[in-house]
């Protein structure tokens, strides 16, 4: 398993695009940071992906709509940042826990699908899954 663990680190900065160049990854653990600016949608070229947790950082702006070409994505924790707009409902965001997204400060609305294979978490932002 290709993974990156760079977890309670204290690392600051942007999240780089150059890790989108990183193929072969599984599992990239970035949370309990202080990142800030927004997702790379880089990321979304990781099409090995499986667990993306970047919880606990200083994120802005919205979920990288690229990111739901990333079929096999798993986990997505995005919790407690400062994201805001829509949650994406398209690729493997389409199978997320509704229990996870229900955490959200935004209403969401509730014909979003529950299937609970997979898990996003993304408590303490503001996001929604309206278009």
């Amino acid at each position: 398993m290709d993974s990156r663990e760079l977890y309670r680190n204290n690392i600051e900065g942007k999240i780089p695009d150059e890790l989108g160049n990183l193929k072969n990854l599984i599992s990239m653990d970035l949370y309990d940071n202080k990142f800030e600016g927004k997702i790379p949608k880089s990321i979304a070229k990781l099409k090995s992906l499986r667990f993306l947790r970047l919880n606990d950082n200083k994120l802005t702006g919205s979920i990288p709509r690229e990111l739901t070409t990333l079929s096999n994505l798993k986990v997505l924790d995005v919790s407690n940042n400062n994201l805001c707009g829509t949650i994406p409902v398209d690729g493997p965001f389409a199978s997320f826990s509704m229990a996870s997204v229900l955490k959200t400060t935004d209403s969401v609305d509730q014909s979003y699908k529950d299937w609970c294979h997979m898990t996003l978490d993304a408590e303490k932002n503001r996001l929604s899954n309206r278009r």
